[in-house]
């Protein structure tokens, strides 16, 4: 990819010191690195004002960012610049074909906002429904938890809702490049962006207006969105899945009573039958088999961790692992505990 993107360099013109940071930022995408293509295009702005490649990168960054509205003006730039793309890359023509169902699909912002400072760090784009409007009344409690858990100061979050199944699976699949991966999962958190719809895949409500659940799913899923943002690049592909789902879970708590207790009981049944999952499982299978134990010992996990730290802050955990991407490292020095003691503290405690 280095190589192509050298050849292409020298082809169009460009300035000999610009091309190793066309060369760098290729790299950087090539491995999923977007904040890092952004940061080198950012420090050569005429490289990322005039060169087409450049701003297909930055563009083709920003998507990945689930950021379609800078993404366009860059991608229209590469269109307009006469580049398409590089064999085996996502066509300029195709990005910029998603970002238009992103912008057809999209809900309007929002309606019925609580007038609160709060919310200056969200920008949310929402249907209007009882259902709707209920999680919105609740959108300054949620940042008030998200700063108890991971600071004062947030990130700006975007918040989708939607009515609709139909809207919310082409939206889903424009934005993220891939269909909705699970059966249960009726909206998701990710770098920038919080997902979420009142539906099922079989078209029904997933909870009544207001209910604790149907809050707690929300709030679940901005955490997951501050965690990704505030952690940057590699975050799904580091983080164990029991301490990404476990701690969203213990965010959503005040929610999720009924949760913790069902899932009490289901582990006290399991244990007493079968074999609790390897730490290996709950890091890197969660979802692959009986997603229900699973998510229940993620979320003992993350408790019993914060048993005796309870002054643990995530942003701190997050700190200690992004240089080298050791989140067992981070665990122990923050929190003084293995991850592997904390498994055998949860099964101990429900067998």
């Amino acid at each position: 990819m280095k190589a192509l993107l050298l050849s292409t360099a020298l082809f169009l013109g460009i300035a000999p010191e610009r091309q190793d940071a066309l060369k760098d930022a290729g790299a950087e995408s090539s491995k999923g690195r977007h904040r890092a293509v952004l940061r080198i295009l950012d420090e050569n702005p005429e490289l990322l004002k005039s060169d087409p490649q450049a701003q297909y990168l930055a563009g083709f960054s920003w998507i990945r960012l689930h950021r379609p509205d800078l993404a366009k003006p860059l991608l229209t730039a590469a269109a307009e610049g006469g580049f398409s793309g590089w064999p085996g890359w996502e066509p300029v023509k195709t990005l910029l074909d998603r970002v238009a169902t992103v912008e057809r699909l999209r809900p309007p912002p929002a309606k019925n906002l609580p007038d609160d400072e709060r919310l200056q760090s969200l920008r949310v784009f929402a249907d209007d429904t009882p259902w709707i409007r209920a999680v919105l009344k609740a959108l300054p409690d949620y940042v008030t938890r998200a700063r108890e858990v991971f600071g004062k100061e947030l990130p700006r979050i975007d918040i989708y809702l939607f009515e609709s199944r139909l809207s919310y699976n082409t939206f889903y699949k424009a934005l993220f490049g891939i269909s909705i991966p699970t059966t249960w999962q009726n909206g998701t958190g990710n770098a920038n962006i919080v997902t979420f719809c009142q539906a099922d895949r079989e078209g029904q409500a997933v909870n009544p207006p207001g209910s604790p659940r149907g809050l707690g799913d929300v709030l679940h899923e901005y955490s997951h969105a501050l965690l990704n943002t505030l952690y940057g690049d590699g975050y799904l592909r580091q983080v164990p899945q029991w301490l990404d789902e476990g701690w969203s879970d213990y965010v959503a708590k005040e929610h999720y009573t009924e949760l913790f207790e069902t899932s009490a009981s289901h582990l006290r049944r399991t244990f007493s039958k079968s074999l609790a999952p390897t730490l290996e499982e709950l890091s890197r299978k969660l979802y692959e088999v009986d997603p229900v134990v699973r998510y229940g010992m993620a979320r003992f996990m993350v408790e019993e961790m914060l048993k005796e730290r309870k002054s643990l802050r995530i942003r701190d955990l997050l700190q200690r692992a992004r240089p080298e991407g050791d989140f067992e490292k981070a665990i122990v020095e923050a929190a003084g505990v293995k991850p592997s003691e904390l498994r055998d503290r949860v099964i101990a405690r429900f067998r």
